[in-house]
């Protein structure tokens, strides 16, 4: 789909190398859950990728009550490069180029506390921590801002047939 919102064919050859590192690291009841993506195109002007984005997920487990409740406290980051985003058109509900929002190079960060006894979970969590503290820039898709800081809370439980 072109900067107009319209199919569109890209007659030449198009490569897309990308490299994937994932490490775990785990000692003493920490955890962190670590993934790093190297990507790149040779059709950079009709597909816009960031060269690199990083998640981590780090928190510390514990056990209490004879093991039975299971505890976990810890953060989530998220960050890509700076590139160039796609735009989104919601009549036709397709992703489409566009070459003048920039997006990415913003770090996201969630808090979390995560509780499951026997079949039931409970988690807490405070979203997007960031926002308004590094800047107010934090766009998923060019125009698209993603949610300001927010608190979640839920409940899942697991039923048995």
């Amino acid at each position: 789909w072109d900067e107009d919102a319209l199919p569109a064919q890209y007659n030449p050859v198009m490569y897309i190398v990308s490299g994937v590192l994932n490490k775990n690291f785990t000692g003493g009841g920490f955890n962190s859950v670590n993934k790093l993506l190297i990507q790149y195109t040779t059709a950079d002007d009709v597909l816009h990728l960031p060269l690199a984005s990083l998640k981590t997920s780090n928190y510390w487990e514990n056990t209490w009550f004879n093991d039975v409740l299971l505890t976990q406290l810890g953060f989530d980051l998220m960050i890509t490069t700076p590139y160039l985003g796609n735009s989104y058109m919601p009549g036709t509900g397709v992703f489409y180029l566009q070459h003048e929002q920039t997006i990415g190079g913003y770090p996201f960060l969630d808090l979390f506390l995560s509780m499951r006894l026997k079949r039931a979970r409970f988690f807490l969590s405070y979203n997007n921590v960031l926002s308004g503290l590094v800047s107010n820039n934090y766009f998923t898709l060019a125009n698209y801002p993603m949610k300001p800081r927010y608190l979640g809370l839920g409940l899942g439980w697991i039923f048995y047939d």
